[in-house]
């Protein structure tokens, strides 16, 4: 009787078995598109962050950061197109990453530091200039991508505030 219900019912059996295989294939097919999407836009993030241009513009940033630790004016960061690069970099960046088009564990590892220093030196700017412009989502990615980063290092024992950008650089 169960050999006869097999045999009358074969070809929705096979169909079943067929979707099933399709169904897995589409699948895996689906996260290595992903991953292979993330790898480039993380190849991406390295082409931008490692440029000249862009290292220029963070030590700008450096540099300002270092001048207003000594006069506490926050205007030297006005208008600074370096300032500005880094900024609107880390912002698509972190909505990228936030978005899942670039893996965050593997940003985290290469740049999180890097992002975390970033905010960390723009951070009373930004936020001077989220009142000026009555914006409070204004650089929003790269805070959280700051936050992300602060995070993943903690809980691999590291404290990034305690991280030196140069040997000689007095800790804040």
């Amino acid at each position: 009787m169960a050999w006869e219900w097999f045999i009358n019912n074969w070809l929705g059996i096979l169909s079943l078995i067929v979707a099933s295989i399709i169904a897995i294939v589409t699948v895996v097919t689906q996260r290595f598109h992903q991953k292979r999407h993330q790898i480039n836009g993380l190849l991406d993030a390295f082409r931008i962050l490692n440029t000249r241009t862009h290292r220029s513009s963070r030590k700008k940033v450096y540099e300002l950061y270092r001048e207003y630790k000594q006069n506490n004016d926050l205007r030297i960061f006005d208008n600074i197109e370096e300032v500005e690069d880094v900024r609107a970099d880390f912002d698509v960046i972190g909505l990228l990453v936030k978005s899942r088009n670039i893996n965050e564990e593997q940003f985290l590892i290469e740049f999180g530091p890097l992002a975390y220093r970033c905010w960390n030196y723009l951070q009373k700017h930004i936020e001077a200039e989220r009142k000026k412009r009555d914006f409070k989502p204004f650089m929003r990615n790269f805070q959280w991508l700051s936050d992300k980063a602060d995070k993943y290092w903690a809980k691999k024992g590291h404290d990034l505030s305690k991280t030196l950008l140069y040997p000689q650089e007095n800790k804040e």
